[in-house]
């Protein structure tokens, strides 16, 4: 609350470009940035991609910011990949756009001990209102998931979407089921210490193939590695449908099947089902 010199949401301030001033609350779902119509942050500029750059939430609830573009992007004047944002960060993307990343209850420390005594002031207010909201809470929250419910009984009805984010988390938890079950060559060499330099630098699915790892710790890691990269090219594919960019979607679809090139493995069984679907000839009313 501003009361209290904070903010509830991490945000993404203007500090150059063309939305120079601009603040973008992070609330939830992906912040696609770039020069994209349907781009959540749209900038322009030279050296700015369509779909330059994503902002999102990975699985411990850090916002991640991940590069999309050849011409890169800049944190802290270092070029990076993807990083997570967990402290206040200067983000530069092409040659006129920056962004300062300020996170969730972040503390305006010039204005502390005001904030503190309007706080202690609020406080001493708050008298009969928790008990007016409880009572709010406890009528409206059967209300709206009995609302929330009959949504979701009319949506099932609908045509569902050819690539969702649920359906992206689903292929990628059966993949790692399915990679965990890969039988490997019973001739590899019994001590893995020896593994020379050309070992160590194999796909790490040739390595699961083959074996190569030193135990389960080593394994599980090859698979985890195998599934993010296949999940990440699924999640750009995403975003470049929901933008109408069908062959940017497709090549980021061929991606993730060439990750793990067996059709048995669930992600690259559903992107090949996903390709197809794009390529369906649009239904006539």
């Amino acid at each position: 609350m501003a009361m209290f010199g904070t903010k509830k949401h991490p945000r993404l301030v203007v500090t150059a470009g063309n939305q120079l001033g601009k603040t973008y609350p992070l609330k939830k779902g992906e912040y696609s940035v770039g020069s994209h119509k349907k781009c959540r942050v749209r900038i322009t500029g030279e050296y700015v991609s369509d779909l330059h750059a994503l902002i999102d939430k990975n699985a411990d609830g850090v916002w991640v910011l991940t590069n999309n573009s050849p011409n890169g992007t800049y944190v802290n004047q270092r070029q990076v990949d993807s990083t997570e944002l967990d402290d206040v960060s200067v983000i530069q993307i092409g040659a006129d756009n920056s962004f300062e990343f300020i996170p969730a209850n972040y503390k305006e420390h010039s204005n502390n001990e005001a904030n503190s005594a309007e706080a202690k002031a609020s406080r001493q207010k708050i008298g009969k209102w928790p008990l007016i909201i409880g009572g709010l809470v406890l009528f409206y929250v059967p209300l709206f998931v009995y609302l929330k419910q009959l949504g979701e009984d009319i949506g099932s009805s609908k045509e569902q979407p050819i690539l969702s984010l649920t359906a992206i988390e689903r292929v990628s938890t059966e993949s790692t089921d399915y990679l965990a079950g890969v039988s490997v060559n019973d001739d590899r060499q019994a001590n893995m210490k020896m593994r020379t330099q050309a070992d160590i630098n194999r796909d790490a699915y040739e390595n699961l193939l083959l074996g190569s790892y030193m135990d389960d710790v080593e394994k599980n890691a090859l698979i985890e590695q195998l599934v993010e990269k296949s999940k990440s090219h699924l999640t750009t594919a995403h975003l470049y449908i929901q933008m109408d960019m069908k062959k940017k979607a497709e090549s980021s679809l061929r991606s993730a099947m060439s990750v793990v090139p067996d059709h048995r493995n669930p992600i690259t069984g559903f992107a090949a089902q996903t390709i197809s679907k794009l390529n369906e000839p649009e239904k006539l009313d």
